[in-house]
């Protein structure tokens, strides 16, 4: 089962539908949800060009850029922000 992380309900715009990212074993899966609308977003590991991490005393933001100018974040707790930096660094080419 791949790691999936959630962000929490205190992030803004998470009370009802939090976000989450998915490590699958060759793409990563951003998943953004509202009322009537899913974002999926599947980047594929090779497309990915840097991976950044800013954190606060309590929450932080891992932004995952990808080649193309395009990129996709997620607001996590300090320390599942570095874990989920880490575990998509250890699986970059």
């Amino acid at each position: 089962m791949p790691p999936i992380f959630l962000s929490p309900r205190v992030a803004r715009g998470n009370l009802l539908f939090p976000a989450r990212v998915s490590l699958e074993s060759d793409v990563v899966v951003y998943e953004s949800r509202r009322w009537f609308l899913v974002t999926r977003e599947i980047v594929a590991y090779t497309q990915i060009a840097a991976v950044r991490v800013t954190t606060g005393l309590v929450l932080g933001r891992v932004t995952v850029e990808r080649t193309g100018s395009q990129s996709f974040g997620i607001t996590l707790f300090v320390g599942n922000c570095r874990q989920l930096a880490d575990e998509i660094r250890s699986r970059l080419p």
